[in-house]
């Protein structure tokens, strides 16, 4: 058993599960194919969105945000991201991720469609080097389960609330 199940291991599902780890649960994350090789993330670009420039700030993020979504953005959820981005930037750093520097210290920064400021700061190798931060963060939470290879099939619910899941094995 566990106090929390997370279905996907990407950064989003990884993320989740620190944050449950954190919070005293025990956590089984179950992903569909190898860790840190399948879905999207490991694909994803090196690209990180937090305001560090004196000319910006989670409000301008926040406005660059809600803008490029054209109206498709839960403003509550939005205003979190951008408000915590440089926060995880620093957290993410801390686990061991290592972002691409000027000579001075500062996080190199790029401006890019969408955005007002010089806001994309740079992981090294990318979606990849954030799942394998992740990842060794979770290794050493000592509260979290990495289960790969695993397709849940079915959420089992019990009076309307869930129970627990059927997961099929694929190796």
């Amino acid at each position: 058993t566990t106090d929390v199940a997370v279905i996907g291991a990407g950064c989003a599902g990884m993320r989740a599960a620190l944050a449950a780890a954190e919070a005293g649960c025990s956590v089984t994350v179950l992903n569909k194919g190898p860790l840190n090789r399948s879905g999207i993330t490991a694909m994803s670009s090196e690209g990180f969105q937090a305001a560090f420039a004196p000319a910006d700030s989670p409000e301008v993020h926040f406005k660059d945000t809600v803008e490029a979504g054209a109206g498709l953005c839960e403003a509550p959820l939005a205003w979190l991201m951008c408000r915590g981005a440089a926060d995880e930037v620093r957290r993410l750093e801390g686990w061991g991720a290592r972002f691409r520097k000027e000579a001075d210290g500062r996080y190199t920064q790029t401006i890019r469609p969408g955005v007002a400021v010089a806001r994309t700061c740079f992981i090294v190798e990318g979606g990849h080097g954030m799942l394998k931060t992740y990842g060794r963060a979770a290794a050493r939470s000592g509260r979290i389960s990495l289960l790969e290879d695993r397709q849940v099939v079915r959420l089992v619910t019990d009076e309307g609330r869930l129970a627990g899941l059927i997961a099929l094995d694929l190796r």
